[in-house]
């Protein structure tokens, strides 16, 4: 989705792959270790005639980059390849924004040349956040581009710093072609391994996020408002409650469980509330919390524009359809 980097090391005699996008599937609570951002990748060496042949059956296309080393920056960039790939060394701790397959790659490069390398790169990054920079890859994959904007905070909301933008790999690309190394420029060569196939994308209504989110919400609202006097009602915003509590409370578990720092201080907890959950345990407060809540969403709607996080657009009938849960609810408890 968002692409791949590696250093492919060619002699006369060999040709590997150095990937440290790897991670052992058979790892202990492989799945909880995932979710929690815990599940440790590694750096992985193997022949690049089979790392190629994944790439050909999912029709990606390979560019590569020759580096403009010396005999002895080449050394020594190998020395620390076959360093860093031995199983005492070959674990980190990956983090998608800071500590990835891109990232790693100018780190090594950088301590192949001792620091010598001018990356040419704005102390002020490129201007852009990193969900901006994300979300330039979901075009066309609106499910996807809501579900990670529904997952990450403010942190992906700050403007890029020098050099942050290389954790894309397109960017990475960017960087090195721009990079001076010696007086030279760091890639001496850039070329097409293997083309990136084709594949056509069939548009279809059910792919439209934001017109799928307002059917189904003016369709509850209809019905919350012509039952509004009946149980129907009640029972019905219960359950959208609900369902906006079970959101909150993954979004409060990614935030406060995990190790993940993009998905800290999210804040779609101001209408996705975990709180939610307990409605229907509560007795004596449920009306006051209500009230809160209600409130809380009114806030976050009127500041929409001027909050540290960038909302996605196509929430706002979501939203609206828990606020007015909220009030059909509060009205029932008065009746």
């Amino acid at each position: 989705m968002f692409g791949h980097a590696a250093i492919v090391v060619k002699t006369p005699t060999s040709d590997f792959v150095y990937n440290y996008g790897t991670f052992n599937f058979d790892a202990e609570n492989f799945y909880l270790k995932f979710a929690k951002g815990q599940l440790p990748y590694y750096l992985d060496k193997e022949k690049f005639g089979y790392f190629q042949y994944g790439y050909i059956l999912e029709q990606r296309q390979i560019w590569a980059q020759k580096l403009n080393f010396t005999e002895l920056q080449k050394e020594k960039l190998i020395a620390l390849l076959e360093k860093n790939v031995l199983p005492e060394n070959a674990q980190y701790k990956y983090d998608f924004f800071y500590d990835n397959c891109a990232t790693r790659l100018i780190d090594i490069v950088d301590e192949a040349t001792e620091n010598t390398i001018d990356w040419k790169t704005s102390e002020n990054g490129n201007g852009h956040t990193f969900r901006e920079m994300i979300e330039v890859y979901l075009t066309g994959m609106q499910w996807s581009d809501l579900g990670i904007d529904l997952a990450l905070g403010m942190p992906c909301d700050y403007k890029l710093k020098e050099g942050e933008q290389a954790f894309l790999p397109d960017s990475l690309k960017s960087i090195f072609q721009l990079a001076m190394l010696n007086g030279n420029t760091l890639v001496a060569d850039g070329f097409e391994v293997l083309p990136a196939e084709n594949m056509k994308v069939d548009k279809k209504l059910v792919d439209d996020t934001s017109s799928v989110l307002w059917i189904i919400s003016i369709v509850l609202l209809a019905i919350l408002i012509f039952y509004r006097r009946k149980t129907q009602s009640r029972i019905l915003s219960a359950v959208i409650l609900f369902i906006n509590g079970l959101l909150g409370a993954l979004i409060f578990f990614l935030w406060f469980f995990t190790d993940h720092s993009a998905t800290a201080g999210n804040l779609n907890i101001l209408w996705a509330s975990p709180l939610n959950l307990i409605l229907p345990f509560i007795k004596f407060s449920r009306k006051i919390w209500l009230q809160i809540y209600s409130g809380i969403v009114v806030i976050t709607l009127m500041s929409w524009t001027f909050l540290a996080q960038d909302l996605h657009e196509s929430l706002i009938p979501v939203i609206l359809v828990s606020l007015y849960s909220a009030l059909i609810y509060i009205r029932r408890i008065d009746e």
